[in-house]
């Protein structure tokens, strides 16, 4: 949950000292079967490490990935806010001026305040998907960056101010970062998932195993001291 390396570090220590446990508890016992409990409890605690370490692996490169989103996110809302502010004094100046212009720059305008509202509802999709990994969120966020970039594409194409084109260059350049990151992300979000249930697999099979140990020494206990 808090992604602390001191937590990460005890779960090291504590699968290193299990194992270490567990083979010389090994060397102990005589029945075969006994060994290959161990064996067993060794392999479940190994597989658990590793998946740990690819669950820790994956976090960290979550938290690189959601910087990027967080970049292009910030980024796109900038430079679509420069061309609106820029579009609005164009309009007054047209006002003023009479000139016929006032309709286009209206228009241009607008489509920038589109671009800034796309991108707000895109944030608020991304972070549904991430809290309830539900798929719709997902494909909400793609539909509304596709839609970011077919309106920057559009809006470039009715500009011939090089400055302008430029912004809009690079809204398009911010979106397609913040579409490029989250298909990472909800990829990386996937394979966590993947890895948190090997996890819980390798757990419950050491408990399992423990278990098994528990009433099988208990078995053996009773049968020496003659318990019915």
């Amino acid at each position: 949950l808090r992604g602390d390396a001191k937590y990460s570090a005890h779960v090291d220590t504590s699968g290193t000292d299990l194992i270490a446990q567990a083979e010389a508890t090994k060397d102990k016992f005589d029945k075969k079967s006994n060994q290959d409990q161990m064996v067993a409890v060794v392999n479940d605690v190994t597989n658990y490490q590793l998946a740990f370490k690819d669950f820790r692996e994956l976090d960290d490169q979550r938290r690189v990935t959601m910087e990027k989103i967080r970049t292009g996110a910030r980024r796109a809302l900038a430079e679509a806010e420069a061309i609106r502010m820029s579009q609005k004094a164009e309009l007054a100046e047209a006002r003023t001026a009479g000139s016929h212009q006032s309709a286009e720059k209206t228009a241009k305008a607008d489509d920038s305040n589109r671009i800034i509202k796309l991108t707000l509802d895109a944030r608020i999709e991304e972070k549904n998907y991430i809290l309830r990994g539900e798929e719709l969120h997902r494909l909400r966020v793609e539909q509304l960056l596709s839609e970011i970039l077919a309106l920057a594409d559009n809006l470039r194409s009715r500009f011939t101010d090089p400055q302008n084109q430029e912004r809009v260059d690079d809204v398009r350049l911010a979106a397609n970062q913040y579409l490029q990151a989250f298909r990472t992300y909800a990829q990386l979000i996937i394979d966590q998932r993947a890895s948190e249930e090997k996890m819980v697999d390798h757990a419950r099979g050491l408990e399992d195993a423990a278990t098994e140990i528990r009433q099988d020494q208990k078995t053996q206990l009773e049968n020496l001291l003659g318990v019915p």
